[in-house]
């Protein structure tokens, strides 16, 4: 029983010493905002240039605050956030009209977000419409 008991421990130490070494490197980013009528809101002010390992995955969350509202987080290049479309959907969220939510949640690799615009688009909206949104990537 005391050998097992040991490689239990080895384990739990090898295991420890990965988290410690591992978790100082992850990170998280917040971001709060509105999406106004039709056009895209921005959240990067230039293309995505990551320098992390080619294996990196994040995972994004959409939240949408205001009732009776759905919007999309998007990546894409250039023209794609000029003309409002949606090239790579990331996340998709809703909040209905009792205030009910559905959060958006996504993954995707360092590599497809490379060179990327990341925006926000509101595929119902109106000239005066406004939702405020959250943005998590960790």
């Amino acid at each position: 029983m005391t050998h097992w008991h040991a490689k239990g421990t080895a384990c739990a130490v090898v295991f420890a010493l990965v988290l410690v070494v591992v978790v100082p490197k992850a990170f998280g980013l917040d971001v709060a905002g509105y999406a106004t009528g039709y056009a895209p809101a921005q959240l990067n002010s230039l293309s995505v240039d990551l320098q992390t390992a080619p294996i990196s995955v994040f995972k994004v969350r959409l939240r949408v605050n205001t009732k009776s509202s759905s919007l999309k987080l998007c990546a894409g290049d250039g023209p794609a956030l000029v003309d409002g479309t949606c090239p790579l959907t990331l996340a998709s969220a809703v909040n209905d009209a009792s205030g009910n939510l559905r959060d958006g949640l996504g993954f995707i690799g360092a590599d497809g977000l490379q060179g990327k615009f990341l925006y926000i688009i509101n595929p119902n909206a109106t000239a005066n419409s406004v939702v405020n949104f959250t943005v998590t990537i960790e």
